[in-house]
Parts: C-alpha cells; sequence; structure tokens
C-alpha cells in the first residue's frame, strides 16, 4: 500500500519549536540580533572603521546569511566559534523553513490525489451498482408473464432502482406472485451464461479499480481496508468457481448480490445502509 507522507518529518522540525514558516522566521530574527549583541560585547570583531552595534547587527546578517564580505571578520577564538555557530545555525534554520513549505506542498498534492481517486472509486462502484440493477431487473421481468411485470428497466432509469433499499423491496417484497424475484434471480443466473459472464465482468473491473484505488492511497480506516479486499477476494473467487466449480456458481453470484447489492448478508441481520458505499467513503 502507498504510504502517507510523514508529518513531523526529520530533526529539522522537531527541534525548532515543531516550527511553522512564522517561528522559523522570527527565531532567525532573534538570533542575528542575540549574536550581535554578543559580538558587541565582547568584541569579536574587527574590521577597518570601528565596531559599533550596528556594524555588529551587520556582520551577524552576513554571516548567517553566509555572504561574507570581508570588510569585517571575527577576531581571536571566540570570534571564529562565533561566526562559525552562527553560520551553521542559519543553514539549519533555513533548512528546516524549506523542509517545511515542501512538506506541506508534498502532503497537499497528497491528499488532493486521495480524494480523486476515492472520488473515482465512488464512481466506478455507482457505475457497477446501475449495471448490475440493469442486468438482474431485466433479466428477471423479460421472463415474467406480461401480468406479473412489475418495472419497465432501462439504461437510463437504472439509477432509480439501484440504490439499496430499493433494490432489495425489489428482491424481497411481498408478493403473491410466485416464486418470489430473488428466486427467479437465481433462476436466471442457472440458465443464462451471457448473464453469468456479464456479472462477473462487472465484479471484476470494481475489483480491479479497488485494488488499484487501495495500491495508491494510505487507508485511513483498517476495517474499510479489511473489508474492501475481502471483495477483491470474493471477485477472485467468483472467477475460480466459475471455471472449476460451474454447478455451485449461481448459487454463489445470488449470495454476492443479495449482500452487495440488497444489504442482505448470508448471516446476520439485513443492513440498513450500503456498507460498501459507506467504506469506501472512510477510506
Amino acid at each position: 500500500m502507498a504510504q502517507p507522507i510523514e508529518q513531523g518529518h526529520g530533526f529539522l522540525r522537531r527541534t525548532f519549536l515543531g516550527s511553522t514558516p512564522r517561528k522559523i522566521f522570527w527565531l532567525y530574527i532573534l538570533m542575528i540580533f542575540v549574536y550581535s549583541l554578543i559580538y558587541w560585547l565582547t568584541n569579536s570583531i574587527e574590521g577597518k572603521d570601528n565596531v559599533g552595534f550596528l556594524e555588529s547587527v551587520y556582520f551577524s546578517v552576513v554571516t548567517v546569511t553566509t555572504l561574507g564580505y570581508g570588510d569585517f571578520n571575527p577576531s581571536g577564538t571566540l570570534g571564529r566559534v562565533l561566526a562559525a555557530s552562527e553560520a551553521l545555525l542559519g543553514i539549519v534554520l533555513i533548512g528546516a523553513f524549506l523542509n517545511y513549505i515542501a512538506e506541506q506542498r508534498a502532503s497537499k498534492l497528497e491528499r488532493d490525489r486521495h480524494l480523486i481517486l476515492i472520488d473515482q472509486l465512488l464512481r466506478s462502484y455507482g457505475v457497477f451498482r446501475d449495471a448490475i440493477t440493469f442486468q438482474c431487473i431485466n433479466r428477471i421481468e423479460k421472463n415474467k408473464p406480461d401480468n406479473q411485470k412489475e418495472i419497465n428497466i432501462t439504461l437510463e432509469n437504472a439509477h432509480q432502482y439501484s440504490e439499496m433499499k430499493v433494490f432489495r423491496e425489489y428482491l424481497f417484497k411481498d408478493t403473491d406472485k410466485k416464486p418470489g424475484n430473488i428466486h427467479l434471480l437465481l433462476d436466471r443466473f442457472k440458465e443464462e451464461e451471457d448473464f453469468r459472464d456479464i456479472f462477473l465482468s462487472e465484479l471484476y473491473i470494481l475489483s480491479k479499480r479497488i485494488e488499484f484505488t487501495l495500491s495508491n492511497i494510505h487507508a485511513k480506516d483498517n476495517n474499510s481496508l479489511n473489508l474492501l479486499i475481502t471483495f477483491i477476494e470474493a471477485s477472485s473467487r467468483a472467477k475460480f468457481t466459475s471455471v472449476h466449480r460451474v454447478d455451485t456458481l449461481p448459487d454463489y453470484l445470488t449470495l454476492i448480490t443479495q449482500d452487495i447489492m440488497a444489504g442482505v448478508p448470508n448471516s446476520g441481520p439485513w443492513r440498513d445502509y450500503d456498507l460498501y458505499l459507506e467504506n469506501i467513503r472512510k477510506l
């Protein structure tokens, strides 16, 4: 899985106040004046002119920025130690500042990329639900007698019936028409090979989109991550079953439809929300 940009990266930011650019700036300015005062009080600078406090500030600025014009020089061992330490601290602070800016930009790019990938996955999931809804209802309805048909579904209006509770009501609602729609769906899976192939294709396409997304983001919720990995495994298992256990494939596809599309797991209570939609949003 892709890992996030580490926050608090490196020694520099942890050392300097967990620092924001503003804090680093004021620390930089403070350091210039502190060193200026020390230079002035210890007479650690020599030059052509008399060295006062303003000259000490000037020397501190050119030292911390590593410009070093040469018109003033550190005097004695103490002066050299002070100038060297100030130059090193200046480099460290500038490094901390640039590190922070680069890290913030990288983090923003990572967040934007994360949101784009999740949005694309949500769109793919919606397309999957619409496609499966159309295939299931269309196959069921076209094999009913005319006086028992309930819905005239098309690719254009499939979205109206793809919401979990609406689809579940269609499959499981109380009706005098026998057999019920869920049983008719199982019959279609048994009798129509092209239906099984289309279903497996849609399942495979969505599983690859999920796999791509998970490999390019850092999931924020482990439960969501585990659920979507289970979806990928279910898709692979369905593909395996289609090759090696064709006799059990209709039952397996019906169970998948109930769970993903209708919120009716093989065991346990019916769900009041779209489990897969909610967990994609939590990534």
